[in-house]
């Protein structure tokens, strides 16, 4: 059985009172502890809540910047949040307050980022509307998900179609962050928060003091080529996405490929969807996706992926290779849609070589009719 950790050390870390090598202590333990982990979110769900820690916390009624504190949000390792009142433009707006960051380089890191950030306008990454320097203090402020993070999403157990349109819309904010120039480095459930209208947002994007080559990230969702000592590119963050859709999906945080099909197949995940999440955990970088937005295609109900193919402008050519491919293949054949859906079907492996020339630029329009030619040749 795995030890757990010390219940005092556990309680001021979901308050933000941990030191900063309690916090590392923490952070070790809680990635590789389901239950330690469940224990602290109850604790800080109870701090947001507005038990007596909270509401005895001494900066609650201070002003940082120009932004009065009302009520403590969450905390953790480096950070902690405030719901906070912006008397200027009569807002209420989420502060957070970075702690342990000395006056140098991070703390420039950390205002740069955000500057960064704000000018990112997507819904599915959180708005970013201030950052500064108060005294010792370093804050950023940005808007409020007034559902929380996604951990405490799950708790309205939402469905697998729910859930894989929200990662859909998620992975396009992350293609937006990645077109900025900057990669998220830290993407896990804790790390994605929930507005008022469910969509999904990307947070903590460059916001946490980094420590040493790596940064004080996640130890369980980096990439294995950051762990062997590579640079963090985007298609790390890439990987970091793809486990945290799979451990969303199924309650598991998967050991490598093979595992993460067993467990998306035994959740009756789309067959798209898990060879999506499946290529962008593949453990060479090389092979993931060139852009995060294609893995929005992958994994968007099905009832949605001709209006995406559609919406990248090349659905009438789509449709004339699908339709007219067999006549490429021999004098004589008849026009696909001359045929029956089954005989259709059943010239695919004869079409398919034509179709997948014609799409060889154009991956992310091919991938879903290659994995699913009936439904293409039913839609039509």
């Amino acid at each position: 059985m795995r030890d757990h950790l010390d219940d005092d050390l556990l309680s001021l870390y979901a308050v933000g009172a941990a030191t900063p090598a309690e916090c590392l202590v923490a952070d070790g333990h809680l990635v590789q502890c389901d239950d330690c982990r469940e224990l602290v979110a109850e604790l800080a769900r109870g701090n947001r809540e507005g038990s007596p820690s909270s509401l005895g916390d001494p900066l609650c009624g201070l002003t940082i910047g120009r932004y009065l504190l009302e009520e403590r949000l969450g905390a953790g390792a480096h950070s902690v949040v405030y719901r906070a009142h912006d008397p200027i433009l009569e807002r209420k707006v989420a502060l957070k307050l970075v702690r342990e960051i000395d006056d140098g380089p991070l703390r420039k890191q950390l205002i740069r980022a955000a500057q960064a950030m704000a000018q990112i306008d997507h819904r599915n990454v959180l708005a970013i509307y201030d950052a500064g320097e108060d005294g010792n203090e370093v804050f950023v402020t940005s808007a409020i998900a007034e559902n929380g993070d996604l951990r405490t999403f799950l708790e309205s157990k939402p469905s697998v179609k729910r859930l894989l349109s929200g990662f859909a819309e998620l992975a396009e904010g992350l293609s937006a962050v990645h077109r900025s120039g900057l990669t998220h480095r830290d993407i896990k459930p804790d790390n994605i928060l929930v507005d008022g209208d469910a969509n999904f947002l990307l947070a903590d994007i460059g916001h946490t003091p980094q420590v040493g080559a790596l940064g004080s990230v996640t130890p369980a969702y980096l990439a294995p080529e950051v762990r062997d000592g590579r640079p963090f590119a985007a298609s790390a963050d890439q990987y970091a996405f793809a486990l945290t859709v799979c451990e969303v999906l199924t309650g598991v945080r998967p050991k490598n490929t093979d595992d993460a099909a067993r467990v998306l197949r035994n959740k009756r995940v789309p067959t798209l969807a898990i060879k999506t999440i499946l290529r962008a955990l593949d453990p060479e970088p090389e092979k993931r996706f060139d852009d995060a937005a294609d893995i929005a295609i992958g994994l968007r109900p099905r009832w949605k992926s001709w209006h995406v193919v559609a919406s990248g402008g090349a659905v009438l050519s789509a449709i004339t290779i699908i339709l007219f491919a067999t006549t490429m293949i021999g004098a004589g054949s008849q026009p696909v849609c001359a045929r029956s859906v089954d005989a259709a079907v059943s010239q695919w492996q004869a079409v398919r070589p034509v179709l997948a020339e014609r799409f060889s630029t154009r991956e992310s329009l091919w991938t879903p009719i290659d994995a699913h030619p009936g439904q293409f040749f039913v839609t039509l």
